[in-house]
């Protein structure tokens, strides 16, 4: 089966826009972590664009809260979100943290860098055009004093000389119904206007109630599979344990979404096998006819074919990539999110291509894909790599 890819080189806040509305059935991604390298030279002119190299995390969260609000739109209704995110400790800064200086933040503290981002997304947020309320607030007083409203072609007007308020108006003002749900709460004068308008109903705000947080699932780093050969990044510390691994967080747009758990289902204890193999007969009545299985009076079900829906812990070797890119997922990693996440078929995007890693699993495992890559040495990589595969462009 002949899959299609589409790579795009540069800003993926602007190439987002590139991507058609509920075309992604999945987007899974691993933002380059805040603080902990560069990958792009002083001299690249795409440098200030670079997500992680902020002056503090708030910055961070705030350019890919953004950025992941964007995908929201993309995904179908539903879609999924996976992020692989790792946390960083705050270092010392001679012109911040000085002793009569309190912050949010001390040295050697642990950010909470993955959580403060998980927060952020599952929070409610404001979707409309005009994201300052001080905005809001002046183009809808300046309407209700003189402006005119056309509603037959959402035509607005301001009736004043005064350039300044012009300029600034025209700036504000665009002929959409969303511009009337966004002054609409604002204003005095013309607010039965614009409720006449909307025949009386309740007048939808520009919020969105922001995603589901369905999971947080540990990634266990492992050399060979095995919990107990823990692969890290070198650490000089001895105040604390060396860190180990890194969060998986599983986003939803809907409430009800797509997830095939029997995709990823892995094998269940041996003692829960035998167990099971004598256990008593289950009445017929106790039938659970939704999931067409036998389950006992506490709803547990009897293990069938070995296997036990997966657990949130994954013990999962790191990438063996060789290439200057440290930073890569594994790619049983990505496996796993394609699988449950979609079907054949199906779209996959990853914001934060490097090295095509996203990639490479979707076209193995028959889905289609879309990456956007800042740094063009490893979009020409990636290129590279997953047209060896013989595949079209679309």
């Amino acid at each position: 089966m002949i899959n299609n890819f589409k790579l795009y080189n540069g800003d993926c806040l602007q190439l987002l826009n590139n991507i058609e509305n509920e075309s992604i059935q999945c987007c899974i991604t691993s933002p380059p972590y805040f603080g902990l390298r560069s990958y792009l030279d002083k001299e690249n002119i795409n440098k200030n664009l670079e997500i992680g190299s902020e002056n503090n995390y708030e910055e961070y969260i705030q350019k890919l809260t953004e950025i992941f609000i964007i995908i929201k739109n993309k995904l179908k209704k539903n879609g999924t979100l996976w992020i692989n995110i790792g946390d960083s400790y705050e270092k010392y800064k001679k012109e911040i943290h000085k002793k009569d200086n309190f912050n949010k933040i001390k040295p050697k503290d642990l950010m909470g860098i993955p959580w403060k981002l998980a927060t952020s997304l599952s929070e409610p947020y404001y979707n409309g055009k005009i994201k300052n309320e001080s905005d809001r607030i002046w183009i809808a007083t300046i309407i209700d004093l003189i402006g005119n409203i056309n509603f037959e072609n959402l035509n607005i007007s301001i009736e004043t000389k005064d350039e300044n308020i012009l300029n600034k108006a025209n700036q504000l003002i665009y002929n959409d119904i969303m511009f009337l749900q966004e002054i609409f709460p604002y204003l005095i004068s013309k607010k039965k206007e614009i409720k006449k308008f909307f025949n009386d109903i309740d007048i939808p705000l520009c919020y969105d109630q922001g995603y589901y947080l369905r999971q947080d699932i540990i990634w266990a780093k492992s050399y060979s599979g095995n919990i107990t050969g823990g692969a890290t990044m070198p650490e000089k510390v001895m105040d604390r344990c060396t860190k180990s691994h890194e969060y998986l967080f599983l986003f939803s747009k809907n409430q009800k979404y797509y997830f095939d758990y029997k995709s990823i289902q892995e094998d269940a204890a041996e003692s829960t096998i035998e167990r099971d193999k004598y256990k008593r007969t289950i009445k017929k009545d106790l039938i659970d006819n939704k999931r067409n299985n036998i389950c006992n009076k506490y709803g547990e079900y009897r293990n069938s074919n070995g296997k036990r829906n997966r657990r949130s812990v994954w013990i999962l070797s790191k990438s063996n990539y060789s290439g200057n890119h440290f930073a890569t997922m594994p790619e049983k990693m990505v496996e796993t999110c394609i699988l449950a996440g979609s079907k054949i078929g199906d779209t996959i995007l990853d914001p934060f291509s490097g090295i095509g890693t996203t990639g490479k699993v979707a076209l193995k495992l028959n889905r289609n894909y879309i990456g956007i890559e800042l740094n063009e040495e490893y979009y020409k990589k990636s290129e590279i790599e997953l047209k060896k595969s013989n595949i079209n462009l679309f």
